[in-house]
């Protein structure tokens, strides 16, 4: 069975993308490394924060913005360059809507609830649990586990995606004339699997954890747009 290597990749994602920002939370502590004295000043201008690094690190607490808001900021500090970052309220996910998810998966569910993904039964919104399995005319956002894996994918498949992102995943997918399979000894971030122009199977890395705010934004982007 053939492993595939060259496949597509999440635009606006990529690893080492020039001028990278820095994405953190509001309303709770967020470090970063630096030395010296250090300034976070808002794109305006306006000084935010000033403070002196201990121990080669940055300690920045912001008061808690809007759910959904964002604000662009830099970093200045002695012996380093400016840094651009850019600061999420707790609830990054507000303005974002799915299907309620299975009751089988109710843990999930209060974990986006809390990041602020809304409930609805719109014909456009995606499905979001634990089970691979289409939903025909939907997108459909699965967490997988490492005991999902290996996996048989679709026969009837139109394409096949593997996606990298700023945290490398575990994903990998294999080809041969019988079958295709994902597996999870790889460093893909979502496989992305086209059943047909409205239909789709996004199968996220075994541990993609809701923890890190760059997860939640990569599932964000996929909400917004990669709905059918």
């Amino acid at each position: 069975m053939k492993r595939l290597f060259a496949l597509l990749f999440l635009p606006l994602l990529l690893v080492g993308a020039p001028a990278e920002v820095v994405n953190l939370y509001s309303g709770k502590p967020q470090e970063l490394p630096g030395e010296g004295a250090w300034s976070l000043a808002a794109a305006h201008g306006r000084i935010l924060a000033t403070g002196q690094a201990e121990n080669g690190r940055i300690s920045l607490n912001l008061p808690v913005l809007e759910p959904g808001s964002t604000l662009e900021a830099t970093l200045t500090f002695g012996g380093g360059p400016e840094r651009k970052l850019r600061f999420h309220s707790l609830q990054p996910l507000r303005g974002c809507s799915a299907l309620p998810l299975h009751p089988d998966d109710a843990r999930l569910a209060e974990q986006l609830k809390a990041l602020g993904l809304g409930e609805g039964d719109g014909e456009k919104l995606p499905v979001i649990g634990s089970r691979f399995e289409a939903n025909p005319g939907r997108l459909t956002i699965v967490f997988s586990t490492k005991s999902d894996f290996p996996l048989p994918l679709p026969a009837a498949w139109k394409s096949l995606t593997l996606h990298h992102a700023k945290i490398p995943g575990r994903l990998s997918v294999y080809a041969s004339k019988k079958e295709n399979l994902a597996d999870a000894d790889g460093d893909g971030s979502c496989l992305e699997i086209r059943l047909d122009a409205k239909t789709r199977l996004l199968l996220l890395t075994p541990g993609f954890d809701l923890g890190e705010i760059e997860n939640v934004l990569l599932l964000k982007q996929i909400l917004k747009e990669k709905q059918p």
